[in-house]
C-alpha cells in the first residue's frame, strides 16, 4: 500500500462487521479456552510429575549396570517440559503456561526437595523455553494449528524480556517461519521417510498404501509436512535436537492421549517410542528408561493426572 493508501480492496474488507445475531451465535458454544486451574494445583501437579520420573529413573539406573554416571536431572526436566506442554497444547489451556514457564525457569531438577525461589542462568531459562516452544511446534500436526497458536501466543507473553532477546538472537536475526524454505522436498521426503519408518516398520508400506486409499495425496502430505517437516529434527551443526527422536513419540502420546479417542493412532506411536530402544544410538540413562515399557507406561500416567488437573479446573463461561 504505497503512502498508506488503503486500495479498494482492503477499504471492501475493512467495511466488513458482524452482526449482532452472528455475535451471538460465535459466543454461544464457549469459544474460548479452558480458564486452567489454579498456579498453586498446577505447580504442585508439575513438581510431582518432575520428582516420579527422577525416582523412577534412579531406581532403574542402579538396577543397571550400563549406567556409570547418574541420570541427566536436566534431560529429565526436558522431557517433563515436553510432556506437559503437548498435554496442555492439547487440551486447550493456554493460562497454563504461565505457571508452567515459572516453574521451568526457577525449578532445580537436581535438588532432593521443591525450590522455585530464584530463576536459574539466562542460558538455561532461554533453553528449557525452547523446548517447551519446540514441543509445540511438533503438536501442530497431532492437534492443530488453532490450539497451537493459543499455546505458544501465551508462551511468548509470560516469557521474560531477557529470555525472550536470548531466543531472537539464536535465530541468527531471521524469522523463524523461513527453515523450511531452506530444506529442499528430496530432503523433507527423506527425514520424514526415515523417522516414519522407525515408528511404523515392518507395516510401513501397508499404512501409506490404505492411506493413499483415504486420498492420493495423503501420504506425501504426511511424510513430506508432518513426519519431514514438523516432527522430524533438523540436522544442525554442532547442535543437538531440542526434542530427540525417543522425546518425538512420547510427545506424540502425550497428544494422543490427552485428545482421546484415537486408540489406534495411540497404540502406533507407543510401539513407536517402544521402538526406539533398538535403534541403537547412544542415549542418556533418562531415554533408555522413557522407550522401555515402565517409561511408557509412566508417560500414559503422567498425561493421565495432568488431565485430571485439568478437569478439576472450573468452567469458562462466555460472556454474549
Amino acid at each position: 500500500m504505497p503512502g498508506g493508501v488503503l486500495s479498494s480492496t482492503a477499504k471492501a474488507a475493512q467495511s466488513v462487521k458482524l452482526s449482532p445475531t452472528l455475535k451471538q451465535l460465535l459466543a454461544s458454544q464457549n469459544p474460548d479456552p479452558h480458564e486452567g486451574p489454579t498456579a498453586f494445583a498446577l505447580t504442585q501437579a508439575l513438581t510431582a510429575t518432575l520428582y516420579d520420573a527422577k525416582e523412577r529413573i534412579q531406581v532403574a539406573a542402579a538396577r543397571s549396570s550400563r549406567d556409570v554416571v547418574g541420570p541427566d536431572h536436566e534431560g529429565i526436566l526436558r522431557t517433563c517440559l515436553t510432556i506437559m506442554t503437548a498435554t496442555f497444547l492439547t487440551k486447550n489451556v493456554p493460562s497454563t503456561m504461565g505457571p508452567l514457564y515459572r516453574f521451568a525457569t526457577t525449578v532445580r531438577p537436581e535438588a532432593e526437595s521443591l525450590s522455585l525461589a530464584e530463576p536459574v542462568s539466562l542460558k538455561l531459562r532461554a533453553e528449557r523455553t525452547a523446548v517447551m516452544r519446540e514441543a509445540g511446534l511438533k503438536c501442530t500436526v497431532l492437534v492443530g494449528i488453532p490450539r497451537t497458536i493459543n499455546t505458544l501466543g501465551a508462551l511468548r507473553e509470560v516469557t521474560e524480556d531477557d529470555v525472550k532477546a536470548e531466543l531472537d538472537k539464536s535465530l541468527g536475526g531471521r524469522p523463524y517461519f523461513t527453515w523450511p524454505e531452506q530444506a529442499s522436498e528430496e530432503e523433507l521426503q527423506k527425514r520424514g521417510g526415515d523417522l516414519f519408518d522407525m515408528i511404523y516398520t515392518p507395516h510401513t508400506s501397508k499404512l501409506l498404501e490404505k492411506l493413499g486409499k483415504s486420498h492420493p495425496d495423503f501420504p506425501g502430505f504426511i511424510v513430506q509436512h508432518a513426519y519431514g517437516g514438523s516432527l522430524s529434527n533438523r540436522t544442525l551443526p554442532d547442535s543437538s535436537p531440542l526434542i530427540s527422536r525417543t522425546l518425538v513419540s512420547a510427545l506424540a502420546i502425550a497428544c494422543l492421549r490427552s485428545q482421546g479417542r484415537v486408540g489406534p493412532q495411540l497404540t502406533s506411536h507407543v510401539f513407536g517410542l517402544l521402538k526406539s530402544a533398538k535403534e541403537g544410538e547412544a542415549r542418556a540413562v533418562h531415554e533408555r528408561w522413557l522407550s522401555s515399557e515402565a517409561g511408557a507406561e509412566w508417560v500414559i500416567q503422567a498425561v493421565d493426572r495432568l488431565c485430571e488437573v485439568v478437569a478439576s479446573s472450573p468452567p469458562t463461561i462466555t460472556k454474549l
